[in-house]
């Protein structure tokens, strides 16, 4: 047997084997486009799901931001002392939340990830002298978008993966107290008989607006304390709604960052921060709810599954973190545990809306070599239109500059791969200005040799989606098949 079949063959068979403990049962795919939904949990957005259009996900209105955050803490005690600072890492979370670059400083620190998954940098100031001050930051370029899940209650339904319920988003912690008898009564008094998930938590989400007037105290109480008390911060909103939504059967975590101006103005100082609650719906997957934000809007709906492009999420737990506590964002340590003063800042340095704003391209993800494959995209929003587009294939040959088009209008290009591999598609926008958007994110692209490779990748993916714990294993399969 050739040796380079070896390999694939037994690949093969442990993935049968495998998928014969799991059963077959499940191997049909539920066709509901928003299986694009899984930005928050870390699944590769370029290998699942490609060829469908966003669907029901809906993102607008992309800014690029740069944003400068700094932790500044003096030593006011007139002792030294040891610091150890902790920062969390701004996940990428395409396409909603693409970093495009970022940098700390100073430099000589390390970086881990804490129980919830969470990545952070850390520094450690062996000796901090008296009356001295000592800044960390980092400064962070992205791009942010609008995000809509027009969801489809009927699909959903109440599995819930045991890969959410093992981690914890069921699990009663400090600030949540879910079978305190405040909570208890709470949920009973706002969901009343309900049992769909998806409507649980919509009435929850009322209950908490109808229940709560925003004001921020500077502290942090329980869920049950908040709600008797009938005020709180939007982390103590985020406490309520988790604990309430844990109490009623659906897996519930926090999402913490900063936010700029609601007129996008810069520079601008953000010194208060956001956090906000995410909730697992199958086969929808994390999915936002900001009822703080939604109680400060004209309507109670316009952060329920929808997110703002003018926040950046930095840190995402579901309940006390062994590194950051019950905060997010930054964290200080004083060895011995003196009390200094801290200052937190997040400039805004720039935002600014950028146009032309293309839609990501939308075509086949697995094809055969030198068959043609048929790619679009199309401009939702620039002042200046008509428009160019520039695809680049991502095996050294691109198209030119294809056009002009009309706003709105699709633009097709056809592309034939000479040889099997895996191949970044991009492409990019310019108008009658010639103002020109950055490259899209990159769409991936499996070409193996014949029609019956090309369906047996497509099955591999197939089985990915409905059990993404295959992943690791049946990407070398795929990457070993693309490869002959």
């Amino acid at each position: 047997m050739n040796k380079k079949i070896v390999p694939f063959v037994m690949s093969i068979a442990i993935s049968i084997i495998l998928l014969s403990n799991i059963g077959l049962a499940g191997l049909i795919l539920n066709n509901n486009q928003l299986e694009l939904k899984n930005e928050f949990q870390y699944r590769p957005f370029e290998k699942i799901g490609q060829s469908k259009p966003l669907g029901n996900i809906t993102f607008t209105e992309p800014i690029l931001a740069t944003i400068l955050f700094r932790d500044i803490a003096e030593n006011n005690v007139s002792q030294t002392f040891k610091l150890t600072t902790y920062c969390a890492i701004p996940p990428g979370l395409p396409p909603r939340q693409q970093i495009l670059d970022i940098s700390y400083a100073p430099e000589g620190y390390t970086t881990g990830s804490d129980n919830w998954g969470q990545n952070y940098t850390k520094w450690i100031r062996p000796i901090v002298f008296p009356n001295t001050i000592v800044e960390t930051n980092y400064t962070v370029k992205v791009r942010l978008y609008n995000i809509t899940y027009n969801v489809n209650w009927e699909n959903i339904t109440d599995y819930i993966p045991d890969s959410i319920i093992d981690s914890g988003y069921l699990n009663d912690d400090e600030m949540y107290d879910i079978t305190n008898p405040i909570i208890v009564d709470a949920v009973a008094n706002a969901i009343g008989g309900q049992n769909h998930q998806y409507w649980k938590a919509w009435m929850i989400h009322n209950y908490v607006i109808d229940n709560l007037d925003y004001f921020d105290d500077g502290d942090w109480d329980d869920a049950p304390t908040v709600l008797q008390r009938g005020d709180g911060s939007c982390s103590e909103y985020s406490f309520v709604y988790i604990a309430m939504c844990r109490c009623a059967g659906i897996p519930a975590r926090y999402v913490g960052g900063t936010v700029c101006a609601s007129d996008y103005q810069t520079p601008d100082n953000d010194t208060t921060f956001h956090r906000l609650t995410q909730i697992y719906l199958h086969p929808y997957g994390w999915l936002p709810v900001d009822s703080n934000w939604c109680d400060l809007a004209e309507n109670d709906s316009k952060y329920f599954l929808r997110k703002s492009n003018r926040l950046l999420e930095t840190t995402i737990g579901g309940g006390e973190s062994d590194i950051f506590r019950w905060g997010y964002n930054w964290r200080d340590d004083t060895d011995p545990g003196y009390k200094i003063k801290i200052t937190r800042i997040a400039t805004w340095l720039e935002c600014k809306k950028e146009w032309p704003h293309i839609v990501e391209p939308i075509g086949p993800y697995i094809g055969t070599a030198t068959i043609d494959q048929n790619y679009e995209v199309s401009t939702m929003y620039d002042p200046y239109p008509p428009e160019y587009y520039l695809w680049d294939w991502g095996d050294g040959t691109s198209t030119g500059w294809l056009g002009p088009y009309n706003l709105g209008e699709r633009c097709n290009a056809i592309h034939a791969w000479k040889s099997s591999g895996i191949y970044e598609v991009r492409v990019k926008a310019k108008n009658r200005m010639n103002f020109e958007c950055d490259w899209t994110y990159p769409l991936s692209v499996y070409i193996v040799k014949s029609g019956f490779l090309e369906g047996m990748v497509q099955f591999l993916f197939n089985i990915m989606e409905r059990f993404p714990r295959l992943e690791p294993l049946l990407m070398t399969v795929v990457e070993f098949i693309c490869s002959l």
